[in-house]
């Protein structure tokens, strides 16, 4: 686990594929085969700050292992609460560096699932994120699969109750290895 007290760097996704039409013998429509091929990088780039498009916090695992049918909850509002599995040192409390802060605003999330048959979910349990509408929602991220979600705005979702959290649960008996990225910021 580690965090970064300075923090810039960029979040990248790249799409290729193609698509091909081949009309059913016998049409009248009067075309030949079709195809299209569509290529485009999406790219959210952060500076150090805490205005829009940067951060000043992130913090990542690489390799985490959970067991299988197990769930973490990821603490994003305070590095002092219990009952939270782990903290990534969210919220009011020292960092690493014994230096007091307090997170405001998540800006992105990056979960990787590394395993090879495993199906993780990623869910809030207190409506952090504005897409996890209702405390039961929840994304599937299969296996060797990659949810990513950015909000480079100067609002971020905001992080301010004691039980604002993230959820990884591994849905069935297999155990799934996980990164996770958290970017943030202060104020």
């Amino acid at each position: 686990m580690a965090l970064t007290r300075k923090a810039g760097g960029s979040i990248s996704l790249s799409v290729t594929g193609n698509m091909s039409a081949v009309p059913s013998t016998g049409t009248t429509l009067g075309f030949g085969p079709q195809s299209h091929g569509f290529s485009d990088t999406l790219t959210n780039a952060f500076a150090d700050g805490v205005g829009a498009d940067q951060i000043d916090r992130y913090w990542f695992v690489k390799g985490r292992e959970l067991t299988g049918s197990g769930t973490e909850i990821w603490n994003l509002s305070d590095a002092g609460s219990g009952g939270s599995d782990f903290d990534g040192g969210f919220g009011a409390g020292n960092d690493i560096f014994g230096i007091n802060y307090a997170v405001t605003a998540i800006v992105g999330v990056v979960l990787f699932n590394r395993s090879a048959t495993a199906i993780l979910e990623i869910s809030a349990n207190a409506e952090v994120f504005v897409m996890f509408a209702a405390n039961a929602d929840r994304v599937e991220v299969g296996p060797g699969g990659m949810f990513c979600c950015t909000r480079p705005d100067t609002t971020g979702w905001v992080v301010g109750g004691t039980t604002d959290a993230l959820v990884i649960t591994e849905t069935a008996a297999a155990t799934a290895t996980y990164d996770l990225y958290i970017f943030s910021r202060t104020s």
